[in-house]
């Protein structure tokens, strides 16, 4: 029993180191518990990440995948360009050789269109100097001059008596008849017929326009009619064509006069022929050519020419525009104004004194024209009730001068002298 007590005691005091022990694990315990739920807490939110991450990179993968198209294209497109700058390069190359023997082309041409036109010039130029021989050996006479033509093509004037006489008669209209020269009688025939001998009177000036449609005999007989009406509907038409076809300025713009939009309806018409005025005219071209020749000016061409109406018209009637010819418009209120001017040419002596001084104007512009063409130009347009008139002139500018404000002197600016 002692035995048996000493061991139940032994069990019982162990019982209490076990209880002891137990107790004193229970801290340990219930902390083992907390870490344990917090492993689990960590390991639940470390699956969590790890799925996110999956799925992160299953995503990855998929746009990969995706991609991998998109980058087999981009590798072509990489190939084409290459090829594509390949061939620009080969095609600039072509380029600049067809570039180069166009531009080798286009100098050769160059070169031989220099050369043609030097050859041209050169051509000209003593073409230039036979006619001024030829001037310079032509008879200077105002007045007419019969001559007959030899064998060689050498014309010589008759002596004077004959002169006179084949003057006489041609004024009479006579188409045949005979003078004695040096004791020899001359058959003389002005019409067409057998002649032996070619006669032409010569007035040291140009032949009489072709379209005044008339012979040099008339004008020097005085049946030349002085004014003579248009009737051809079309010539009438075609006047109001270069009335309107000059409008506008040499720049296009349309000036802002009460001229400026008009119509203009030409009503009647007029052709001046007068024989006097046409020699006075071309002795007036004479003397500015020998102004020119003396003081070495090479006149310039004005810097806005006419309208193209207004030089097609000129191109038709053979005026010189080579040689600054123009045809240009002049104003006036009063038909029997340019009835005058018809009889006795311009007159600078009874002009007004205009913007740029003393003398006769003529413009390029309808409109211009316009406003000296009627009574009350400068507010009014013409009309029915108030009809202008206008006078088409042939002006020889010589050499232009250009004036930047108004010219109030009496006297032509000085000459342009050669260097």
């Amino acid at each position: 029993d002692a035995e048996g007590i000493s061991q139940i005691q032994d069990l019982q005091m162990k019982l209490v180191r076990k209880e002891n022990e137990n107790a004193a694990l229970m801290p340990l315990r219930s902390r083992v518990s907390s870490l344990e739920f917090k492993l689990l807490e960590k390991d639940a939110e470390g699956i969590s990440q790890i799925q996110d991450l999956q799925m992160k990179l299953a995503r990855e993968e998929n746009a990969r995948a995706a991609l991998v198209p998109l980058q087999l294209r981009v590798d072509f497109l990489e190939f084409k360009l290459l090829q594509k700058e390949g061939e620009i390069v080969a095609t600039q190359q072509g380029l600049h050789g067809k570039l180069e023997r166009m531009e080798t082309e286009k100098l050769q041409s160059c070169m031989a269109q220099i050369s043609h036109l030097e050859k041209q010039l050169a051509q000209k130029e003593s073409e230039r100097v036979l006619m001024a021989q030829r001037f310079a050996t032509q008879p200077q006479v105002d007045g007419e001059t019969w001559q007959y033509q030899t064998s060689r093509g050498k014309w010589i004037s008759f002596p004077e008596p004959a002169n006179k006489e084949l003057i006489v008669k041609a004024r009479e209209n006579h188409d045949a008849f005979q003078i004695v020269i040096d004791e020899r009688t001359y058959d003389i025939e002005f019409k067409k017929g057998k002649k032996e001998v070619k006669i032409r009177c010569f007035v040291g000036l140009p032949s009489l326009p072709l379209h005044w449609n008339a012979r040099l005999h008339q004008g020097l007989s005085g049946n030349l009619m002085l004014l003579k009406k248009v009737t051809g509907k079309r010539t009438l038409e075609r006047l109001a064509e270069v009335l309107n076809g000059s409008r506008a300025r040499h720049d296009g713009t349309v000036c802002k006069c009460v001229h400026g939009s008009s119509n203009f309806i030409v009503t009647e018409a007029y052709q001046v022929r007068n024989l006097h005025l046409w020699r006075r005219y071309h002795r007036c071209i004479r003397s500015i050519c020998d102004k020119h020749r003396q003081y070495g000016i090479s006149p310039e061409h004005i810097r806005h020419p006419p309208s193209k109406a207004l030089i097609d018209f000129a191109t038709d009637i053979d005026v010189d525009q080579a040689s600054n010819e123009l045809l240009l418009l002049h104003g006036t209120p009063h038909f029997d104004v340019a009835k005058v001017i018809a009889t006795e040419g311009f007159d600078h002596r009874v002009a007004g004194n205009g913007l740029y001084g003393q003398g006769t104007y003529f413009a390029a512009q309808t409109c211009k024209a316009a406003q000296y063409a009627t009574v009350h130009g400068m507010s009014l347009k013409a009309s029915t009730q108030l009809v202008g008139t206008m006078l088409l002139a042939r002006v020889a500018i010589g050499d232009p001068f250009y004036t930047q404000s108004e010219w109030h002197f009496s006297r032509p600016p000085e000459e342009r002298r050669a260097s």
